[in-house]
Parts: structure tokens; sequence; C-alpha cells
């Protein structure tokens, strides 16, 4: 389970050693917090806010496991007053299981949202990097977490390759591991919730404050479940329950929002004249990309491309599935694809990598397996209604890897479902989620006596940023019962028709991602500071002007401010869109592109008439502007917007 990049509102978890090591031999010496600066950006403002310190602990609570390791557990702490911890805090849980917590204390510290939060609870929010992961080592496994091992099928290996490198590399690291007292099993949300014990007995809090979302949720119930006293409240959504885990209950909640796409896209007549038959166009994509895969280029540096066949595909549209910013534009997607217009992926490739490489695999796999009492172990035989249905359920089940369980040695946890009475509990879900759907929570809600339950209509996985107000009162005061009215009745999700190709505002949209915009935005910039200050020197000059080299200029001046308003506008209507192009209603950019490349190059011919006539000399700042001209035409033919 991963969480979605979308507004800035993240996860993150955390775990516990014991008080002695074995059951008769003498106590441990005492924990000591090494505190240190913070090891990310922080603004100058809030660095009094923020503590940030680790502290190593045994990786094992078991008096029976007396060849144990050693892990250091990294947390941070942003402070309600600085310079002093409160009596509770907030544990703002990671999801993943993978993801780390620690390098967005910076956000939370500077992010008004949170600002008011620590201003009314008067809680502190810890932040803890899990065993392994970010700033808490060591790592499990570094062979398994590999971009090419996760994403084997993008690469161009076939399954088996992909099994026999996982087996290699899970054999090799329980050697190492085996060497230095750790293993697989020390890695689970069980050892989450003692570390975190741990760290709130350090810092000298009462009680947490949970907030956890997705895999933070599980996180989240085995702290209730292990330390009921200690935990004052929970803010759980996108809740894993904990239960066993497969495959084809995997695929139902994926299909099952495919599907709510295809028929409400059907049912409105705006994205049916738009993106008319959209599963069968989905159908023969689908088979295509099987035929054919898709080469598309990324910028890795180990990686130049990847290739995307019918798996990588569905890949794709699960992970678009995540948040709703781009589910509103899946239905653009598929069109898309199904016209042959295959440069979009050029742009969400970099983006899904992106959004799931932050997750470690190794812990992903090792908390996997050693929470779930079973996982893969049968799939049950669903009878699909259509024909895409039917070939992407057959994909899925046959290309998932699995969690290799067995050969990890994870071990097998029971957990007690006896989650504490007197503990108030709100639980969100999106009717969109393909991964934690309403469907799960509904595992969760009958064990929780004091559990409030709602369920935003128009959101996916990232249901807690369309659920800020209730969030901030129930993490302000957990006793005080929130108001739901306001999100009763929202709507479903609205599907992006208002878009028009352009692959030059695609590829300024992929420039910005991969930080490599501003050597070229220099050129874009070049030629404005010409053209300005050669428009301004020759009135101050009294210096004429050739006519056409002056109209140039200006439409040149008009076309970079376009350019610019265009983007800027589509990127606040969603962010995905200009992986597409632009809003609609700048579809006649580019024709006033060709416009401007008509008059330059009649500029430049006036220009050079004058210069062989030798009549008229030509003028300096006439030259000027040309060249300033050419600096932003150059910038649009390069990137495409033309």
């Amino acid at each position: 389970m991963t969480i979605n990049k979308a507004t800035g509102i993240l996860v993150l978890s955390f775990i516990l050693g014991s008080t002695f090591l074995f059951a008769n031999n003498a106590q441990a010496a005492p924990r000591v917090i090494d505190w240190q600066d913070y090891p990310f950006a922080l603004k100058e403002d809030v660095k009094d806010r923020v503590a940030y310190g680790s502290v190593t602990v045994s990786a094992s609570k078991s008096a029976m496991e007396q060849n144990y390791g050693d892990v250091t557990l990294a947390f941070a702490v942003v402070q309600a007053t600085p310079g002093s911890f409160s009596e509770n805090a907030i544990l703002a849980i990671p999801g993943g299981p993978g993801q780390s917590a620690t390098d967005v204390a910076g956000r939370f510290a500077s992010n008004p949202f949170f600002q008011r939060i620590l201003k009314e609870g008067k809680r502190d929010i810890v932040l803890l990097d899990p065993r392994g992961v970010g700033k808490s080592t060591p790592y499990l496994c570094n062979e398994l977490h590999q971009l090419d091992k996760t994403y084997w099928f993008l690469f161009g290996k076939s399954k088996q390759d992909a099994i026999n490198e996982h087996i290699d590399a899970i054999n090799t690291c329980k050697q190492r591991l085996q060497n230095t007292g750790l293993a697989f099993s020390q890695y689970s949300a069980k050892s989450y919730a003692d570390d975190a014990e741990t760290i709130k007995n350090l810092l000298g809090y009462q009680r947490w404050l949970l907030w956890g979302h997705s895999y933070g949720s599980r996180y989240g119930q085995q702290l209730m479940l292990s330390y009921p006293d200690s935990i004052e409240g929970a803010f759980l959504s996108g809740i894993v329950p904990i239960e066993s885990f497969k495959k084809e209950r995997e695929f139902q909640y994926f299909y099952q929002v495919l599907q709510r796409i295809f028929d409400e896209c059907k049912e409105n007549s705006v994205c049916d004249e738009a993106y008319p038959k959209l599963e069968s166009k989905l159908y023969d994509t689908f088979k295509r990309f099987k035929n054919a895969p898709v080469s598309v280029p990324i910028n890795h540096s180990k990686h130049s491309h990847i290739t995307i066949d019918e798996f990588g595909l569905m890949n794709a549209i699960f992970g678009l599935l995540y948040v709703t910013n781009s589910i509103e534009v899946v239905p653009l997607f598929i069109e898309s694809l199904h016209s042959g217009d295959d440069w979009i992926l050029n742009n969400l490739a970099t983006i899904l990598l992106d959004k799931f490489a932050v997750n470690r695999n190794d812990n992903f796999l090792a908390v996997s397996c050693n929470d779930a009492s079973e996982i893969d172990k049968e799939l049950t035989q669903v009878s699909m209604q259509t024909d895409l249905a039917s070939v992407m359920r057959e994909t899925w089940l046959t290309k998932r890897l699995g969690f290799f369980c067995d050969l990890i040695g994870a071990s097998d946890v029971f957990v007690q479902k006896s989650f504490p009475s007197n503990v108030p509990v709100v639980i969100a879900d999106g009717v969109y989620d393909p991964v934690t759907p309403p469907q799960r929570s509904q595992v969760l809600i009958p064990q929780v006596a004091q559990a409030q339950h709602f369920t935003l209509s128009n959101r996916a996985h990232d249901v807690t940023a369309g659920a800020r107000t209730i969030l901030r009162v129930f993490l302000s005061n957990p006793q005080q019962l929130v108001n739901t009215d306001e999100y009763k009745n929202l709507g479903t999700i609205v599907y992006r028709t208002d878009v028009v190709l352009n692959k030059g505002i695609a590829n300024i949209s992929k420039w910005i991602m991969n930080d490599t915009i501003w050597s070229k935005i220099a050129i874009l910039a070049l030629g404005g500071i010409l053209i300005s200050v050669a428009l301004i020197a020759s009135v101050f000059t009294r210096e004429s002007s050739i006519t056409a080299v002056i109209f140039s200029s200006i439409f040149a001046v008009v076309l970079a401010i376009s350019l610019i308003g265009a983007f800027y506008q589509s990127w606040s209507a969603n962010p995905f869109l200009t992986s597409f192009g632009m809003l609609s209603h700048w579809a006649w950019l580019p024709y006033f592109g060709w416009i401007m490349l008509a008059s330059s190059i009649y500029a430049l011919y006036r220009m050079t008439t004058q210069w062989r006539d030798k009549q008229t000399p030509v003028k300096t700042w006439s030259a000027i502007n040309c060249i300033g001209t050419f600096c932003i035409v150059g910038f649009c033919l390069y990137a495409g917007v033309v």
C-alpha cells in the first residue's frame, strides 16, 4: 500500500526495545538519545521548533533470542512550544510499508495547517522512521531496494528472472543479517509499536494521539492493541485492517474503481462525447501494449528508458487511481493512448516511478509478510463479466511476484483483536480508493467501540487531503465529536474534458520535474530581456527600427507571456494536465506561435536584405531585437509548443 504524493499531507511510523535483554541476565545499559542537527532543509523561522535525534535499541524483545542485534531509530519532534516537550504528542505514522517520516518535519513545522494544530492542541508532532527506513538503520537488504527489482517488468525481464533475482538477493541478505544478529522477522507492525512506545517513554510523553494513513493505519491499530493505555485517540484513514492479504482482493478493489470510471463517464453526456466507448478503447490499447510494448525515456542515473507492456500499462493506471487529481485525467489517458499519442507516457512514467520509489522494497516485503497471517495462499475464482476485466485479472494474477514469505522466514505474528473501549477513533475512506476502499474500513469498524466513520464520495487514496477540517478538529481535541455533515453529498469526481494535447507544455512539465528547466528557461528569459532592452534603447536613442522587426518582437513577447500563463493556469487547475497539454481555451497558442515564427522569418529577411543592399545600415537595436525574438522562437520550437 503506497500513498499518493497529493497535497502535501503525507504519513509516517515507529518502535520499542526492552528493559531487559534476557530474563535472567544483567540489566541493559540505559538508552541515551543522541541529539543532532536536523539533517534536512529547514526554513530559518522554524529551526527552533524542530528537534532531531536517534537512539539505539535491541532489535528483539524476546528473552529467547540471545543472538540479537541492535537497530538505531531516528525521529524528529515538531514542538508546539519551541524548546520544550508537551505532555501528550501526536504520532504521525508513515505508510507503505517502507516510507520514512523524519524528512517531512520541515513541512509540518512551516505549514499553516499544522501550525494551527500545534497551537490549538498544544501537542508536539513526532515523526519516527520505522526500522530500516529513512534515517533508521541498518537497512534490511539494499539488494532488494533497486528500481529494476521493484519494477522488473519495466526493464525487459521475465517473471522467472525477477523471481531468481529476488531469491538470490534475499539469501544474500539473510546470511549477512544472521552475522549481525538481525532478521527479517524483526521488522513488523509489532516492532513498530514497541519502538514507538520506547520513543514515547524516552521523550517523556504520557500518551500518543495517533494519525495513520494507509499502512500507517495498520501500525496505528497495532499500537492500540499492544499499548492501549498509551493511546489518547486515533485518526485512521485508508484502512489496512489486521487480516490476510490476497492478490485477488487487490485486483477486485482496483477494477471496481476502474469500472466506476467507465460507468460515470458513460452516464455523463459531456464525458461520453469526449471519450466514447472508454472500456472498449482500453481493451484495444491493452492488447496493443501486449503485442508491441512501448519504450519510454526516463531521467535516471542507471537507466535511460523503460519498456511498458500490458502489465506496465495496468500499473500506470493503478498509479493514476491513487489520487483524485490523477483520476480526473484517466479517461483522457485512455483516449490519448488509444489515439496513438504514446508520448504522454514520458511524463507520467517519471511521476509514477517517483511516487512509488519512496517505499523501501526490502522493508515492504518483510513487514507485509510479518503482519499478515496468510498472503497469496489461495485465489478466489471470480467470474469477470467483460473481456477487459478477464484479461486484466489474468495478467494481474500471473505477473505479480508475491512476497517470498516462506523464503524470508518471517514470523507468524499473533494479534489479539481486542481494541481499547475508551479510545475515540475516527475512520475515513474514499469511494475511489483502489487499494484501501470502504470495504476495508468495514472490517475494523465493528471492533472499535467509539468509532466515527465517514466516506468521501469524491476522493481516492488521498482521503486525508479531503478531510482537513475533521483532521484538524480531531488532532486539536480528540474528545470532541467531529461534525461530518460538510462531507456528505460531495458528489463524484468530474473528469477533465477541457484539455488540448500539446507536447511543448508536456516537455516543460517534464523539465520542471527533472529539474532541468533552468538552462532552457534562461534562453526564454534572455529573449525577453534583449527585446525589452532593444525597444527601450531605440526609443531613448531615437533610432528608427525596421517595422517587421518591431512587430515580430512584440509577437514573441506576447507568445512568451501567453505560454507562461497557459502552463501556470493548467498546472493550477490540475498538475497532471500539463503532462498532456493545456486547458482547451489556450488551443490558439500553437497557431499564434506559427504566426510569430512567420513574422520572425520575414523580419530576418528584411534585415538581411537591408544589409546586402547597404543602402541603409542595419541599426544596432534592431539586430538585438531580432536576436531576442529568435531566442523565444528557439525555445518554443525546441520544447515543441509550435
